[in-house]
């Protein structure tokens, strides 16, 4: 219903705001890293965990690059990227040259785009292992809630209607904490999937993964050329690692993105000259010219 309310100019100022509060974001992390002293060394902010502040920082690095100019951009850059490298996240990293790398194919002739493709792969793989060291392409624990959550799912899902909405948090703990339940101590319960395909799967079935892949189709194949092209496709990526379909600022980023796609501007859908306007009225008639 949000989305019936305003033009494509309002979804871009939210945006906008949504952009200085990811350059903010990344500040504080690194206020944090230098005086907050954070576990395991890996600074967070607004979102409270390191790798989900850092996809969210990571979204709209190619639109600064792309889009700003002068003390903005290098600012802006500066903090964005030594937020990411501080995080030691292998999502924001890889997020940041996938994000790159669709910005220069609406800019660059395919070929060109292939042949550049490969030094910038392995440009990145360098700067993620000198990074991230021993947690360079670490799983972090994902291997074992994927794997048990996709069992649990096949065993008693539904496999088209799946749980319910918003079910993983009471069946996808519930699985872990029985999982664990003849060990001493304490143990560690995830209550987000860490990957929205598998999550929408768990909760939706068959039928709200599909819905949701072709919803994200179309906003793909409209944006193309548009700046919105790349924070889609990072948006994207982040979701097989990561949660941002669960967290109130990438929501809300979600329904700019979809609003900025499918809206118009005002002045598009105002008062308009058509081809037939231009004909009878003279002033606009290049026949007419000069006369």
């Amino acid at each position: 219903s949000f989305l019936m309310l305003k033009d494509k100019k309002f979804f871009e100022k939210i945006l906008n705001l949504i952009i200085c509060t990811a350059v903010v974001d990344a500040s504080v992390m690194i206020y944090c890293f230098f005086f907050q002293h954070p576990y395991e060394g890996r600074p967070y902010a607004m979102l409270s965990n390191s790798t989900a502040d850092a996809c969210f920082i990571a979204l709209f690095v190619p639109y600064i690059i792309f889009e700003t100019l002068g003390a903005i951009r290098i600012f802006s850059l500066s903090v964005m990227f030594t937020s990411i490298l501080l995080s030691k996240s292998n999502t924001a990293i890889a997020a940041v040259g996938v994000g790159l790398a669709f910005a220069l194919l609406q800019r660059m002739d395919k070929k060109q785009w292939v042949m550049i493709m490969f030094p910038m792969t392995a440009m990145f793989l360098f700067i993620a292992k000198f990074a991230l060291g021993a947690r360079f392409l670490a799983d972090s624990g994902r291997e074992f809630i994927l794997g048990g959550t996709f069992h649990f799912f096949k065993q008693f899902a539904n496999p088209f209607l799946g749980f319910g909405t918003g079910t993983f948090t009471v069946w996808g703990t519930a699985w872990q904490v029985a999982h664990h339940m003849n060990e001493s101590g304490p143990i560690t319960v995830w209550y987000w999937l860490h990957c929205e395909l598998l999550e929408v799967l768990f909760e939706n079935g068959i039928i709200g993964l599909v819905a949701a892949l072709i919803m994200y189709g179309f906003l793909l194949r409209k944006s193309f050329k548009d700046y919105t092209f790349p924070i889609l496709i990072v948006y994207g990526f982040t979701c097989i690692t990561e949660m941002p379909l669960r967290l109130f600022v990438l929501q809300l980023l979600g329904v700019c993105l979809v609003g900025m796609v499918f809206k118009s501007n005002a002045s598009e859908t105002g008062n308009t000259i058509c081809s037939k306007d231009i004909e009878d009225y003279p002033k606009y008639n290049p026949k007419y010219m000069g006369h």
